[in-house]
């Protein structure tokens, strides 16, 4: 191989060349096609349209009693605000979850105070009570208060 060979190749662009009647006859085309479809739905339409179409049959009347359920905002009525008292009176109080076991309940301020004197060991859940190797549950006393 000599330096001449590589000398007498020229790389040249070849021109672009559009074949605009190829473009024009595609274009033409489309919009005919797309004419046809126009036409053809408007068509079905139309003869949809003249179809009469009865009405929908009116719902039916719900009963007058939906079993036993009660059909209004748990906090509008008495008996919502008398579970909504129930249930932050259990959460201020003191008592008994399994006596037997030895669980009680103490009020909530309370529990969130010691659980910040006193967080449990990082190795312990955060359960009240934990079975010791005996199997039995164990859990300190609740705090004596005056006037409770």
């Amino acid at each position: 191989m000599s330096t001449t060979e590589h000398d007498e190749f020229v790389v040249r662009q070849a021109p672009d060349v559009v074949d605009r009647r190829k473009i024009t006859a595609v274009t033409v085309v489309s919009i005919i096609v797309m004419v046809v479809a126009v036409v053809v739905s408007w068509a079905l339409l139309e003869k949809w349209r003249a179809v009469p179409v009865e009405p929908p049959a009116p719902p039916r009347p719900a009963p007058a009693t939906i079993g036993t359920l009660e059909q209004s905002l748990i906090l509008d009525t008495r008996r919502g605000q008398v579970m909504q008292e129930e249930q932050a009176a259990a959460l201020r109080g003191f008592g008994w979850a399994d006596r037997d076991a030895g669980v009680a309940t103490i009020p909530i301020d309370d529990a969130m105070n010691l659980y910040v004197e006193r967080p449990p060991p990082p190795d312990r859940g955060i359960s009240p009570a934990a079975p010791t190797t005996t199997g039995v549950v164990t859990t300190p006393p609740p705090p004596q208060k005056e006037g409770r």
